[in-house]
């Protein structure tokens, strides 16, 4: 599994997954912090490997999101 696929993993279980079990037929707004993914990880000097992460087409596909910029 690479960083990218450990992140998205995080993001989605730390921050996705928590609003949607909350709020099971509507629409959802979730806001994540690059920050609080370095922080909650550990991270140390990989900020813009969590916003490349984050921002690829494959974590909005693989999980039914949509990015807002």
């Amino acid at each position: 599994m690479t960083l990218a696929d450990t992140i998205r993993e995080f993001a989605l279980s730390s921050y996705v997954q928590p609003v949607r079990k909350q709020n099971q037929f509507r629409r959802l707004l979730v806001t994540i912090v690059s920050r609080d993914i370095v922080n909650g990880m550990k991270l140390q000097a990989r900020t813009p490997a969590v916003c490349g992460a984050l921002d690829a087409q494959t974590f909005c596909t693989d999980n039914n999101l949509k990015l807002m910029t």
